[in-house]
């Protein structure tokens, strides 16, 4: 049911070539048989492990990208009546703006998350 996500996305936006490989890796995450169940099932802390991971392989951009586009399929199975709520949207994106010590950046406004 997840791999469907992008494909319905597309149909929309015409966007799949972005989307579709974000979605299968996270399908690949959730393993086979979490893929085939329902996506009413879905919850904030997956998606939030499944960004944690694209941080840790990847870069936090690539995370970051990966939250939103799940936040906009989800949003299209929410707006379709799929789901009644999209979980993604309690997921928090990553902050960017660390400086190599780990500390903010100048240009890093407070409050910002």
């Amino acid at each position: 049911m997840v791999r469907n996500l992008a494909v319905r996305q597309s149909n929309r936006s015409g966007r799949i070539d972005g989307h579709k490989p974000i979605v299968e890796r996270f399908a690949e995450f959730l393993g086979e048989a979490k893929n085939k169940r329902d996506l009413s099932t879905l919850q904030a802390s997956e998606i939030a492990r499944f960004r944690d991971q694209e941080a840790k392989e990847r870069s936090r951009a690539t995370a970051n990208l990966s939250l939103k586009v799940l936040r906009v399929c989800l949003g299209e199975a929410v707006r379709q009546g799929l789901l009644a709520v999209n979980p993604a949207v309690r997921v928090k994106l990553l902050n960017q703006l660390r400086n190599r010590s780990g500390a903010h950046s100048p240009s890093h406004k407070s409050g910002e998350s």
